[in-house]
């Protein structure tokens, strides 16, 4: 299986892109299952896609101006974030794959409330065609928390996570209507990850 957190490389054949696609969810929803197995299905279909992680971006445009890792990154000024969210964004929209996929977060909770993982002027460079939410119910979110052991995730309750999947929405309806992005909400059930595959695949059309 593609492990999606590394950049991945479908069929390049030097098409302009056809699909710019978005996707996020909240931490713990299944993300990165499910587009693993996403991108496993456009590489069977021999598709030409690239995927790339937006915030691995803004980490290797960092590096290139000497911030050696994530840590020294958050330390920056907000004015050094946004200099750097802007670049990303036009280092992925640059890329002419027919198919090009952005995994990232929509919204992240902070002490202080919650801040856009994509504010407006990432948004106009990178030009989504599609902005994909991957949801779950609140309860699902928590139990997979849970069991995954490999990583520490934040002790959010459900009512947390129904007012984050409110917020969520109502970004992506503002999002929306700024881009002229279809809008695209897929369930990732407990136990059904082929069935939200599948679900992603007929939305897109592809």
């Amino acid at each position: 299986m593609v492990n999606f957190l590394a950049e991945s490389r479908g069929h390049a054949n030097g098409a302009k892109a056809r699909f710019r696609i978005v996707i996020g969810g909240l931490p713990g929803v299944g993300k990165t299952s499910v587009l693993s197995g996403f991108v496993k299905h456009l590489d069977e279909r021999g598709l030409n896609y690239r995927a790339v992680v937006f915030g691995t971006v803004m980490h290797e445009l960092a590096k290139e101006r000497g911030e050696i890792d994530r840590d020294s990154m958050r330390k920056l000024s907000m004015e050094d974030q946004r200099e750097l969210q802007v670049k990303a964004a036009e280092r992925i929209s640059a890329h002419d794959e027919d198919i090009v996929l952005v995994d990232t977060h929509y919204l992240v909770r902070t002490p202080d409330g919650f801040y856009a993982g994509l504010p407006s002027y990432v948004i106009d460079r990178l030009h989504p065609s599609h902005l994909v939410f991957i949801y779950a119910r609140p309860e699902d979110i928590i139990k997979r928390r849970l069991n995954d052991k490999a990583r520490m995730r934040d002790d959010e309750t459900e009512g947390m996570l129904e007012e984050e999947l409110f917020y969520t929405k109502s970004y992506l309806a503002v999002a929306s209507a700024q881009s002229g992005a279809e809008v695209i909400m897929i369930e990732n059930e407990e136990g059904m990850l082929e069935k939200t595959i599948k679900a992603l695949m007929e939305r897109l059309h592809l």
